[in-house]
């Protein structure tokens, strides 16, 4: 994939649907509402977004976990470069102000993320970039004890 020449936009995710404008199915019917999918419809993936609001610093509490930092680029060979240049070079986010901190994280998921009501595996990387004056590659322990509150989340298309 060639970044260089590739336009990336990032797209607003919809309200999700209330609960009453779901369906329901009935165990009776569930074998005809099984999902078959080709090869390629089983390997489709999806490149979601999430931009969060800095609120404040948390204190260690003293939980044992294993941080797994961010990557410089996807498995399907996305560079954190272009999305950085587009970051500090206009503003993508409309009535976004970005403040110290603030946090914007892209990874990658199978857009069926249940086939056979079993799990799909983890894909397993993802890109993390931080605001200090100008968005920068999280370097991976920037905003591990950082308290957010999630602004909006969407899908990037890569044209």
């Amino acid at each position: 994939m060639t970044n260089s020449e590739s336009r990336i936009d990032f797209i607003m995710k919809e309200s999700e649907a209330s609960i009453e404008d779901r369906k329901s199915i009935h165990n009776k019917n569930t074998g005809k509402n099984k999902i078959k999918l080709t090869k390629s419809q089983y390997e489709e993936t999806s490149i979601l977004w999430r931009l969060s609001r800095f609120l404040k610093m948390e204190e260690d509490n003293g939980i044992d976990f294993q941080y797994r930092s961010s990557s410089t680029q996807l498995t399907n060979g996305l560079s954190h470069k272009p999305i950085l240049s587009l970051l500090n070079s206009k503003a993508v986010f409309e009535s976004y102000q970005p403040k110290e901190n603030d946090s914007l994280l892209i990874w990658i998921e199978y857009k069926y993320a249940e086939i056979n009501k079993k799990p799909r595996p983890y894909i397993g990387n993802y890109i993390s970039f931080i605001y200090h004056h100008e968005w920068t590659l999280n370097n991976g322990f920037d905003s591990i004890y950082g308290d957010y509150e999630t602004l909006c989340e969407g899908e990037i298309k890569i044209s």
